[in-house]
Order: C-alpha cells, then sequence, then structure tokens
C-alpha cells in the first residue's frame, strides 16, 4: 500500500511555489490510479514525491507502512527498484532501446546488483 499523508511541496526561487498541496492519498495493492491536470499542475511532482525521488516540505509518504522520510538514499533506490516503478511519457528512456528494453532496463540491473 502507498500512502500520502498531509503531502505538501513548495518550491522557493525568489518566489513561494506551492506546488503540492494537502494532498492525501491510499494506493491500495493491485490497484491502478491515473493522475490527470494540465501542463505544470505538479503531476510530475508528486509522482516525484510518491517514489522517494523528491523531499516533501511536509506531510509523508509510506510505503507499506514505513516512511520514505526515514529511509537512507540507498533504502530508496532499492525500493524504487525492487517494489515501486513508474515509466516517464517523454525522457528518462534510453533513446536506442525499444520500449520493452526500456522497461527491462531496470530490472535487469537489479539482478546484477543481487549477484
Amino acid at each position: 500500500m502507498l500512502v500520502a499523508q498531509d503531502l505538501n511541496k513548495v518550491y522557493n526561487n525568489n518566489i513561494k511555489n506551492h506546488v503540492i498541496k494537502d494532498i492525501n492519498l491510499t494506493v491500495e495493492k493491485g490497484e491502478y490510479i491515473v493522475i490527470t491536470g494540465k501542463s505544470g499542475s505538479g503531476k510530475t511532482t508528486l509522482l516525484y514525491l510518491l517514489s522517494g525521488l523528491e523531499v516533501p516540505t511536509s506531510g509523508k509518504v509510506l510505503f507499506h507502512d514505513i516512511s520514505l522520510g526515514d529511509l537512507k538514499d540507498k533504502e530508496i533506490s532499492y525500493l524504487r527498484r525492487s517494489k515501486l516503478g513508474f515509466i516517464f511519457q517523454f525522457y528518462n528512456l534510453v533513446k536506442n532501446l525499444n520500449v520493452r528494453d526500456n522497461i527491462f532496463l531496470p530490472i535487469e540491473y537489479s539482478k546484477k546488483m543481487r549477484d
């Protein structure tokens, strides 16, 4: 289960930009969700927060009752590699790989890390 509790993200680039405000979300095991909105509405920021790629200004994200804020970078990376995943729409894909190979690349990397 993935839970966001009172999640907030504020960027301070000369002005206070409150991108994510008071988000509460629960995603149960096996459940699929869709995040939609206009460009610049905070969709990617929300994904970054839910995956531990970014740290919230306030609030917390729990994955199976473990707070991502309590984990070290290596632990969060392992969690993303082994338990979580999302595929970006455009960037962050390896250009010379097809869609299937882009999906399986982290899986192969994870196997090599265990070996």
